[in-house]
């Protein structure tokens, strides 16, 4: 394993034993806010999805933290579509040789494999704001990835980590689901909310 180009976004992983280049060894993945038990120089540490990926998984491979979607040339998922949709996108939770595990707004922990699966584009869909744009009525968009923003008056539904916008209210609000799983509504005439 090693840290992603945006491993400082997640929480506290510049505080672990991996640095830039580092390749450490998956431990344990028990599926908490920081599922990910990383051995490395003899330390182990604790790193959320996201923070870290497959050692050598650069460009287009799918790494954990990733959003994927269902290929379109794939009709019928080796493991089922249960409540995803194709077209549906979601966040990587993990992945164990050719088996994914994704988070979708419809559905949590949706098992399928690897081969199956594409990369939806960086850290916003298509056509989303880019990253540390503040979330608005305009730009607000289905599984746009979020941290707290200048007007965050929410204490710490957030646990100061990144969620995923699964919900849009015509009334200005917006929910996130966030990594640490819970749900809330957020304000979009307020920058409560800016893109990861």
């Amino acid at each position: 394993m090693q840290l992603t180009p945006g491993y400082a976004a997640f929480g506290d992983a510049s505080n672990g034993p991996l640095s830039p280049g580092d390749v450490g060894k998956l431990t344990t993945d028990d599926r908490t806010s920081k599922p990910f038990s990383v051995k490395y120089a003899g330390k182990t540490y604790w790193y959320q999805a996201g923070a870290i990926c497959l050692a050598g998984s650069t460009g287009g491979a799918i790494r954990v933290g990733d959003r994927v979607r269902v290929k379109a040339s794939v009709t019928s998922p080796a493991h089922g579509w249960g409540s995803v949709r194709a077209g549906d996108v979601g966040t990587v939770a993990s992945i164990s040789g050719t088996k994914i595990t994704v988070d979708f707004p419809s559905q949590s922990g949706w098992s399928g494999k690897l081969a199956e699966m594409e990369k939806q584009g960086g850290g916003a869909p298509i056509g989303g704001p880019t990253s540390g744009t503040p979330i608005t009525d305009a730009n607000k968009k289905v599984g746009v990835r979020v941290k707290r923003g200048p007007s965050w008056k929410w204490s710490n539904q957030d646990q100061n980590g990144p969620g995923q916008i699964v919900d849009l209210d015509s009334s200005g609000w917006v929910k996130v689901k966030w990594d640490h799983g819970k749900t809330n509504g957020y304000r979009t005439d307020h920058p409560d909310l800016v893109t990861v």
